[in-house]
């Protein structure tokens, strides 16, 4: 069977987005996926039939090991990132093929920053001189978005077109398993009666990702009809307090016991991080807080219309890298808003 070798080099919620082309890929290609450790670390739990290769962040052992993956003419590679350094190890793998979207405008996330700029025409560089040093260009298959502002997953459709299959998109994304819930949240469910389950995740990998009236939303909530709300305490992050008895925070360090408690659940709140493309995943709805990211480029997969964004910042998306005194695009993100859109979605009825 041809070998597939995806390079997919950005975080953990970029990886669960992938799950769709991987799924469909293995079914045709001897398929696995070059990653970051904690990228690896989740595919494993996540995915089978897949292969899983860990990559350093030094850039000079990642082409040490481009080149141990040994591919051949016959082979392929490919990458959803307009990024020419992983296209580059594309190229130093041996693989006949290489298919991709090149450094140009169009496919790069958020040209108009000017730090982004100047890492595009760097990049644009790069490819050019690799051209001319070498004698061929570092994609053998370019690619181009149909629309700089499509959804992340319409390019791994695209690609995915490229090399003869279509994504997987079926729900569940994620291989079944039946991982028990955190202690004590049975008990609470079943004390709460059969209403719909709300969990609430305040997580988010940066503080640009993290809305900061969690706490308030849960007194607001406590305050009006009853609904059961589950709340998951992130690790290291800030405590939030239950606000009565329709309330349970628990501590979830573990992928597994997350993954259950998202499927005990009717709506999932959260922040534009992990936790929202997990729960997207399993089939959830889902209502994201968005702060310095592009919700058309990465809203969970069936939930787009359940994000919540304003546009006060004029140089959002940010890429985690604020430029504002304060965080103003998750700041001007009111309680109200979140409460009214947290009843309409739970007021949808059962999945």
């Amino acid at each position: 069977m041809t070998r597939l070798v995806v390079f997919e080099l950005h975080h953990l919620g970029d990886a669960v987005m992938a799950l769709p082309f991987l799924r469909a890929a293995s079914s045709l290609y001897e398929t696995s996926v070059v990653c970051r450790p904690p990228v690896a670390a989740l595919l494993r739990e996540i995915t089978r039939g897949i292969g899983i290769q860990e990559i350093s962040e030094s850039w000079g052992t990642r082409a040490t090991m481009a080149r141990k993956l040994g591919l051949s003419t016959e082979d392929a590679t490919a990458c959803v990132w307009a990024d020419s350094r992983a296209q580059g190890l594309m190229r130093l793998s041996g693989a006949g093929r290489r298919v991709g979207f090149p450094m140009t405008r169009e496919n790069y996330y958020a040209p108009d920053l000017p730090w982004r700029n100047r890492r595009l025409r760097a990049g644009q560089f790069l490819s050019a001189t690799a051209h001319l040093l070498s004698g061929g260009p570092l994609l053998t298959d370019p690619l181009q978005r149909r629309s700089p502002s499509q959804s992340h997953l319409e390019s791994w459709t695209q690609l995915a077109a490229a090399l003869g299959f279509v994504p997987n998109f079926d729900l569940p994304w994620i291989s079944s398993r039946s991982p028990s819930l955190p202690g004590g949240v049975e008990a609470f469910l079943r004390s709460q009666g059969d209403g719909p389950v709300l969990l609430i995740h305040p997580g988010g990998r940066l503080p640009t990702k993290r809305w900061p009236y969690f706490q308030a939303l849960l007194e607001r909530l406590a305050s009006g009809a009853p609904v059961a709300t589950v709340i998951v305490q992130p690790p290291g992050e800030e405590a939030l307090r239950s606000c009565g008895d329709h309330q349970l925070v628990v501590t979830t360090p573990d992928l597994g016991p997350l993954l259950a408690l998202f499927q005990a659940s009717h709506t999932v709140l959260c922040n534009d991080s992990l936790p929202s493309h997990l729960a997207a995943a399993l089939g959830k709805r889902v209502v994201t807080i968005f702060g310095s990211g592009a919700p058309a480029w990465f809203a969970p997969y069936g939930n787009a219309s359940r994000v919540i964004a304003t546009d006060i910042c004029r140089f959002r998306p940010c890429i985690d890298r604020c430029v504002m005194p304060s965080i103003v695009c998750l700041e001007s993100v009111t309680v109200d808003l979140v409460e009214s859109r947290l009843t309409s979605t739970l007021a949808e009825g059962n999945l």
